[in-house]
């Protein structure tokens, strides 16, 4: 109870952190931006944005998810009903990032995954190679 309490929190602070503004369940936005959101909140755990600062495997991520969703299809008494789970857009992030990382998981010999921030940053180290090089091959 204490790790899924500490997992909420976590969100709640990412949450507000990351410009949430108001409830962090989002009863009135609809469900793909609450997907999207949470796919935010899902990257930011594979990054290492988590209660320790480490990186943590598929099932840790999918443990963090769960409290999210608990909160996030609770009873909304401004509404006076449930909220729908985000999990059920109709383009679902949060599974396509988690299969990534399943995927991920299952190489061997696997190193650090490629951020946008590695990839941009080689683009500009190798802005001024030729055409023809290995560098400009791989970009």
């Amino acid at each position: 109870r204490g790790t899924d309490d500490s997992r909420l929190n976590f969100y709640l602070t990412w949450f507000a952190a990351h410009g949430g503004v108001g409830d962090p369940r989002m009863p009135h936005a609809p469900l793909q931006a609450r997907n999207f959101v949470l796919a935010c909140y899902t990257v930011a755990l594979v990054r290492g944005e988590t209660l320790k600062g480490i990186f943590i495997k598929k099932a840790t991520i999918q443990g963090y998810i769960r409290q999210v969703e608990k909160m996030m299809t609770g009873f909304c008494h401004e509404l006076e009903r449930r909220l729908p789970n985000p999990l059920n857009a109709r383009i679902n992030y949060v599974a396509m990032i988690l299969k990534a990382v399943e995927k991920y998981e299952g190489m061997t010999e696997r190193k650090e995954m490629i951020y946008d921030e590695m990839f941009l940053d080689m683009i500009d180290r190798f802005a001024d190679a030729p055409p023809d090089s290995a560098e400009a091959a791989i970009l």
